[in-house]
């Protein structure tokens, strides 16, 4: 009957209908080939990619080694390798503790270390470097763009222009060392350093290299040494510094090889040349209390209408 020929048509077209709306609903549920793909990842030579992230290790109760970074970079055993990205931590084992900072660290593993950051050999530091570390309330300030870390001698060596800073001491240089478990900064070529003494003014000092040995409580100046303060120009092949147990003033300056003092603003203090002189400062005062001029030595007295001394040996004494 022509009805029911109708009807299975009508159910024919319902039928592909429906067909249709399952696939589709289907298709539109399933996750495209696009969304099931992994995320690209940021180094393709890293076996793994750790996100931020938080690692500190303890010995007897105390923080020995602790590492804070935004990202991490695992690269296969052979390589011995870990890169850390956005980071900060604290390295205390075996010596005085170190904080550090950089944009970003390539860490050596030590082998076997199985991508634990805590046992390395080296750290290579890159990126606005900070290090501080050092006794006391004031501790230093090592600042850098490159800087490698050695675990095994506690020494950060970098070849980039350092600037270095403690309490009222401030510095700079081309290249540096940095010894953390004895304290000693070097900074090793175009060494400038200010150093703002209680009492004493501000010694500007140039020298080829610089040296600071806090627990000693020294500075050291090497080759073409030129100290000026108040007006005196002090030149000398090496000089010392020794300072006060907290670094705010001068105790004594101790000069080595074709050293002079002169120039004006200490009032009656003269001219002096010798090979080497020691000049010793009150440690109440800080004012100039003693210099011994050795071998070749001359001072030229103030107010003395040209007069002047020379000898082996001069030992001269200032009232206060």
């Amino acid at each position: 009957m022509r009805w029911q020929t109708h009807a299975r048509a009508a159910l024919g077209v319902l039928l592909l209908a429906l067909a249709g709306g399952v696939v589709w609903y289907v298709m539109r549920q399933a996750p495209s080939a696009e969304s099931q793909a992994p995320s690209p990842r940021t180094d393709p030579d890293a076996e793994t990619e750790i996100g931020a992230d938080e690692i500190s290790r303890t010995d007897n109760g105390v923080v020995v080694y602790r590492v804070k970074y935004e990202r991490a970079f695992i690269y296969p055993a052979a390589t011995s390798r870990m890169r850390l990205v956005g980071v900060s931590g604290t390295l205390a084992r075996g010596g005085q503790p170190m904080e550090f900072r950089a944009d970003e660290v390539d860490i050596k593993l030590k082998a076997g270390a199985m991508g634990d950051p805590a046992n390395f050999d080296e750290m290579h530091m890159r990126g606005s470097v900070l290090l501080t570390s050092g006794p006391g309330a004031e501790p230093l300030h090592l600042e850098t763009s490159d800087a490698l870390y050695n675990e095994l001698t506690g020494i950060v060596t970098t070849e980039k222009a350092a600037k270095i800073r403690r309490g009222n001491m401030s510095g700079s240089g081309t290249g540096a060392t940095f010894d953390r478990n004895r304290s000693v900064v070097w900074l090793l070529a175009d060494a400038k350093v200010n150093i703002a003494t209680a009492g004493q003014g501000t010694l500007n000092v140039t020298a080829t290299r610089a040296g600071l040995a806090q627990n000693e409580h020294y500075m050291r100046f090497e080759e073409n040494v030129r100290i000026a303060r108040g007006g005196r120009l002090i030149e000398t092949n090496a000089a010392v510094a020794n300072l006060t147990p907290d670094g705010k003033g001068i105790t004594s300056l101790e000069l080595t090889g074709n050293s002079r003092v002169t120039g004006g603003g200490d009032g009656d203090v003269p001219d002096m040349r010798g090979d080497d002189i020691t000049i010793t400062y009150n440690d109440e005062t800080g004012t100039l209390e003693r210099a011994v001029l050795m071998r070749a030595a001359r001072i030229d007295l103030p107010e003395g209408g040209g007069r002047s001394l020379a000898a082996d040996y001069i030992d001269m004494g200032f009232a206060a």
